[in-house]
């Protein structure tokens, strides 16, 4: 999901549509992951975004 909503977020910059965030949500197993901030890293670097422009969802039940 992540990998898809920063890929989408791209296509809307380079075809000139405003700036904006996506948000997504994280899953209790995703919170589990030890490389949970390595994948968000390499997934913005890959489709060249700012971290500004993800948010990330974490529902208060998985705190």
């Amino acid at each position: 999901m992540l990998d898809e909503a920063c890929r989408q977020n791209r296509e809307w910059q380079d075809q000139g549509l405003p700036k904006i965030g996506v948000a997504v949500n994280v899953s209790a197993i995703d919170l589990r992951r030890t490389d949970l901030t390595d994948t968000i890293a390499n997934t913005l670097i890959r489709h060249g975004l700012s971290p500004k422009f993800l948010e990330l969802e974490v529902t208060e039940s998985m705190v």
